[in-house]
């Protein structure tokens, strides 16, 4: 009888820190598609530092200076996409982002008084940053190459919250007085309690609140490498050191909803290493030393931070966000078409909000009645729930595989941004938005390529010819051997000797037919 058994995947070869520092690494990352890559790569910085830029250069092109490269970068992934694949996925985030792409351009092609410049802008504001998705599954192909991107959010986190940390408020009052955008900004920039108003940092940032919520998702990056039991105890030193200045970016933006998505993180990556208790200590740690920071300082942001703990605090918080968006669903169930709740359009043509019957309202949600009515808030919850549901089914599945970390890091932004999305707009701030999406998108390809046997490392071979789906039943393919690369020596794979069968006996014809026998 002979048993069928498939070729066992070579181990991958992890890079030191000296080659990862290399330009050789880099362009190892982004050899499939340099162009795509360095787009998005540009659209992260100017992501970080948009409102900074927004100030000091106004104009139309800083407006749309960080929706420019992302489309381009998404145009470059489209037209290229990847071999034997469809440009959408199967999976059912995928499905739903295909009834939500179709309801947006109905939608726009309604018959009304919105004009069209607001349209497109709204689709804009609606489509671009879901479709990161797509850009996320067609141009992301290694770990490596996630991981990459990982780094540079959480350096790019440190650089904004260490300049947010020496913002001046009565410098940027004096400022405000010449500049319109600043003083929009500082209107939502302070808080009043019992010891009276206080400013809230909001860094290179449009607002306070995506200040906080930037650095509450790179917190969620951290401490899920944080977390990883491959790293050693001075990878753990060095990631403690850089995760202070992000947490403390928190308290000093005083975002009630990032100190929610904070809380949320630690727990699902708790849960995802099964490690609770022990996982809680390192933040409980970070938290007891920006408390003491925060009291030697005078700041009050604790007061305000601690609110999250109320309850009653925390559902008047939903309801600012839902009462509306209920209200204006009552009024109009179908919705008023796309561009109505004026979502997408910059400040810069803010004068045709004067044309037409604008409906503003606060939140996603209620911008998601405002423009769809119950078919969007339908079409855009599945879209939702599909990806929450898909996240936890890839986390499962490459729980303990080489895409651990990576899977957490991805898995946990979406699930926990669906958690806080009754709050605000996780899913498409500047910059995280398109983070997010992009993140799922590479977490599905990599589950993809791994439940395929393809190699999910920049040391392996990436496929050049129309990959087979696979079906169940159906072996799955080996891994492709790995290339040669002058950055990576090809790991050395130890092999058992080959067992020694003996050869069956001939067996001649002795006169009691072909059987052996003894003789006449």
């Amino acid at each position: 009888m002979v048993r069928s058994a498939t070729a066992a995947a070579p181990p991958v070869a992890e890079f030191t820190w000296k080659q990862r520092l290399t330009p050789k690494y880099f362009l190892l990352l982004i050899r499939d598609n340099p162009v795509a890559n360095l787009l998005l790569i540009s659209a992260i910085i100017i992501g970080f530092f948009h409102g900074w830029l927004k100030l000091k250069f106004p104009g139309g092109i800083t407006v749309f200076a960080y929706d420019i490269p992302l489309m381009l970068a998404l145009a470059m992934v489209m037209m290229k996409g990847s071999p034997g694949l469809p440009l959408f996925p199967k999976s059912r985030t995928s499905s739903a982002l295909q009834v939500v792409m179709g309801i947006c351009i109905v939608y726009g092609l309604l018959p009304n008084d919105i004009p069209l410049l607001v349209r497109l802008a709204s689709f804009r504001g609606w489509a671009l940053v879901p479709l990161m998705f797509l850009l996320g599954y067609h141009l992301f192909r290694s770990r490596e190459l996630l991981n990459f991107y990982g780094s540079l959010i959480l350096l790019l986190s440190v650089i904004t919250a260490i300049y947010g940390s020496r913002q001046d408020p009565e410098e940027l009052r004096r400022m405000a007085e010449a500049n319109a955008t600043l003083e929009n900004i500082m209107k939502g920039s302070f808080y009043g309690d019992e010891e009276g108003t206080k400013f809230r940092v909001f860094s290179t940032f449009v607002s306070a609140g995506a200040f906080g919520s930037t650095m509450a998702y790179s917190l969620l990056i951290g401490l899920a490498r944080y977390s990883n039991k491959g790293h050693s105890i001075w990878s753990r030193v060095f990631l403690a050191m850089v995760l202070m200045p992000i947490a403390y970016g928190i308290f000093l933006s005083a975002a009630r909803s990032a100190a929610i998505i904070a809380i949320i993180a630690v727990l699902l990556i708790a849960w995802y290493r099964k490690s609770l208790i022990k996982f809680a200590l390192p933040p409980a740690v970070i938290l007891g030393g920006l408390l003491v920071a925060s009291n030697l300082s005078g700041s009050s942001s604790m007061s305000r931070m601690s609110a999250v703990a109320d309850p009653s605090a925390l559902m008047s918080r939903v309801a600012i966000v839902v009462r509306p968006a209920f209200n204006k669903l009552l009024d109009y169930p179908l919705g008023g078409g796309l561009g109505r709740s004026g979502h997408g359009l910059p400040a810069a043509l803010g004068y045709l909000a004067g044309r037409y019957k604008w409906r503003p309202v606060d939140g996603d949600i209620g911008r998601v009645a405002v423009d769809f009515g119950i078919i969007g808030l339908v079409a855009f919850s599945a879209m939702f729930i599909s990806g929450t549901r898909d996240s936890f089914l890839w986390m499962k599945q490459l729980r303990g595989t080489e895409l651990d970390t990576v899977a957490v890091i991805a898995g946990a932004m979406f699930v926990t941004a669906f958690i806080s999305f009754p709050t605000g707009s996780p899913f498409l701030a500047i910059p995280m938005g398109a983070i997010i999406w992009f993140h799922l998108g590479a977490l599905n390809r990599l589950y993809d390529d791994h439940k395929r046997g393809l190699p999910v490392s920049v040391t392996g071979a990436l496929p050049t010819t129309p990959v087979p789906e696979l079906k169940p039943g159906r072996r799955p393919l080996p891994k492709a051997a790995a290339t040669s690369s002058p950055l990576v020596p090809t790991p050395v794979v130890p092999t058992a000797p080959t067992p020694v069968v003996a050869k069956p006996k001939r067996f001649l014809y002795h006169g009691n037919g072909s059987k052996p026998g003894p003789r006449a």
